[in-house]
C-alpha cells in the first residue's frame, strides 16, 4: 500500500488519499458491472469479480484506517 505522506511537494496528503480511494473504487465499480452481465451465464466468473470487488472495497477501508492513524490528534 502507497505510503499516505510519500508524496511530491505540490501534492497535498489529501490529495494522495483522494487518489488511491478513487483506484480502488474503479476496481469495485469495475467488478461490479462485469458481475452484471455474468451472473447467470459464468458463476464462477461472477465470484472472481466478487472477491474482486470485495478486496477492492477491503483496501479502500485500509487507505481510510492509514490515513486517520497519520493525521495529528484532535484536542
Amino acid at each position: 500500500m502507497n505510503n499516505i505522506n510519500s508524496s511530491s511537494t505540490n501534492t497535498t496528503p489529501i490529495r494522495v488519499l483522494l487518489h488511491a480511494l478513487n483506484n480502488q473504487l474503479g476496481v469495485v465499480m469495475g467488478s461490479l458491472s462485469l458481475m452484471e452481465t455474468t451472473l447467470e451465464t459464468d458463476p464462477a466468473r461472477t465470484k472472481r469479480m466478487l472477491n474482486l470487488a470485495q478486496e477492492g472495497a477491503k483496501k479502500m477501508a485500509e487507505v481510510i484506517l492509514e490515513y486517520k492513524n497519520q493525521m495529528p490528534p484532535t484536542p
